[in-house]
């Protein structure tokens, strides 16, 4: 879960335990394919994740067409499929599975000051306010497993969504 100032008002977040960068999925005979930044996407109809940054960030592209945002990230895929967007804006850390899942979409990623700012670095762990004890465990466990074990981590977890 991203860490926003509107969602720390209800709940508490650990440290980031996975860094996140966003990018746009299309298919793959889209115009779009070979674009290096987000503003490439101008004029495109892009569609978010409604209620997350997954919409909020969609407004950084000047003269997008932001498409009403559906309620989840399988609504979007089904959208992207049906050819009712031209893009949709997804977690790259996330994409992979649904890259495997359609061999029809394509993943485009951006260089550091091309693509979208987020409002947080990365996924947190969201807790009750009232679990501060949880909160002070499991900061302390995510901040002993480095780099590589997360990365191997987040490889298993992938490689195991079903296809």
């Amino acid at each position: 879960m991203m860490d926003t100032a509107e969602r720390r008002e209800s709940i508490n977040f650990s440290e980031p335990y996975r860094e996140t960068t966003y990018g746009l999925m299309v298919l793959a005979d889209s115009p779009y394919l070979n674009a290096t930044s987000i503003q490439d996407f101008s004029g495109a109809a892009v569609l978010g994740q409604q209620g997350t940054a997954l919409d909020d960030v969609i407004e950084q592209i000047e003269g997008v067409d932001h498409l009403s945002p559906v309620g989840s990230v399988p609504d979007m895929i089904s959208r992207l499929q049906q050819g009712t967007c031209d893009a949709i804006v997804i977690n790259v850390e996330n994409a992979q599975g649904y890259l495997a899942s359609n061999p029809n979409f394509r993943l485009v990623t951006f260089d550091e000051g091309s693509g979208f700012t987020l409002p947080a670095k990365g996924s947190c762990v969201g807790l009750r306010k009232s679990d501060n004890e949880l909160l002070d465990q499991i900061n302390s466990i995510l901040s002993g497993i480095d780099d590589d074990a997360r990365a191997a981590m987040w490889q298993a977890a992938v490689d195991g969504q079903p296809q």
